[in-house]
């Protein structure tokens, strides 16, 4: 996966994550930092996910 691609689903996922919530509550500042928090775990949580689908798909003869 590139890092553009990455990057793409990253952010898609955020989006879809923070749309199904009630944010009605949140100042905008407040929203810039669930924004960050979710993005970084979101992406964090990529990252291992991919690592453990490249040891998984290893071929051992």
């Amino acid at each position: 996966m590139s890092e553009n691609s990455f990057d793409n689903t990253t952010e898609y996922l955020t989006k879809l994550f923070l749309e199904s919530r009630n944010l009605s509550d949140q100042t905008p500042e407040s929203l810039v930092k669930l924004y960050k928090d979710t993005y970084k775990q979101i992406n964090e949580s990529l990252k291992a996910y991919n690592k453990t689908q490249k040891n998984n798909q290893k071929i051992y003869y």
